[in-house]
């Protein structure tokens, strides 16, 4: 009986010698496929993103969505979008994201938060 696997389980060494030429002379496949379950669908990806937007317009709804650790899931939605072409969602994320970010940061403290100014000079506003 001829079997694939050694008695370990182990792939055969022709099968890990291939595979290792093919990453080395850079034949390999660049990326691991993306399954179905390992992505969020186009629907999900938009309602995540459309959630952080709206949050990016309320505090109560920003503090909301960033206790409640939703910043990876919008991360996750933006890299999905990304690998789909959806160049709109794409950027959409990322400018919610980044304007949570500056609020996250704001709200642990940090010295290099960005801060919210008017456009007219602080001695043209008294």
């Amino acid at each position: 009986m001829t079997d694939s696997r050694s008695a370990t389980g182990a792939p055969p060494s022709r099968t890990v010698r291939r595979s290792l030429r093919a990453l080395t002379d850079g034949t390999a496949p660049s990326r691991t496929p993306i399954r179905s379950t390992d992505a969020p669908s186009y629907r999900r990806i938009d309602e995540v993103v459309s959630d952080a937007e709206t949050a990016t317009s309320c505090a109560r709804t920003a503090a909301r969505f960033l206790r409640d650790g939703r910043i990876a899931e919008l991360e996750a939605a933006i890299a999905a979008a990304d690998r789909r072409g959806a160049r709109e969602a794409t950027r959409r994320g990322q400018e919610a994201r980044e304007t949570l970010r500056g609020l996250s940061a704001a709200l642990d403290g940090e010295a290099n938060a960005p801060v919210a100014t008017t456009s007219a000079p602080v001695a043209e506003r008294f």
